[in-house]
């Protein structure tokens, strides 16, 4: 059961990281860089740990970040690069019956 809440509270964690980028990205248009403290800061991690951007926590971030067309670049020692994807205008393809037999 500990561990059941344990998941559930790194799950919750993750999740208020997410919308808080969200929110910032309204305020960016291109994107921004979370430096190492921020990121550690934002998902609950330990100020000491220098292998912050192998952790789990990290790659669940980017996970759901990509989602929401979100792309997420990791780098130790900057910290994390947001930045929207360009997403397409039609997200469908038009074609006929016609084309596909050729």
């Amino acid at each position: 059961m500990q561990i059941d809440n344990a998941n559930a509270r790194e799950g919750n964690r993750c999740q208020q990281a997410v919308n808080a980028i969200i929110e910032l990205l309204k305020l960016q248009c291109q994107g921004f860089i979370l430096p190492p403290s921020e990121v550690k800061n934002l998902l609950g991690l330990p100020k000491e740990d220098n292998s912050w951007h192998l952790n789990e926590h990290v790659a669940r971030l980017r996970k759901e970040l990509a989602r929401r067309y979100v792309a997420m670049e990791v780098n130790p020692i900057r910290g994390i690069t947001v930045m929207l994807y360009r997403v397409p205008l039609q997200s469908y393809v038009l074609c006929s019956l016609r084309s596909l037999r050729q």
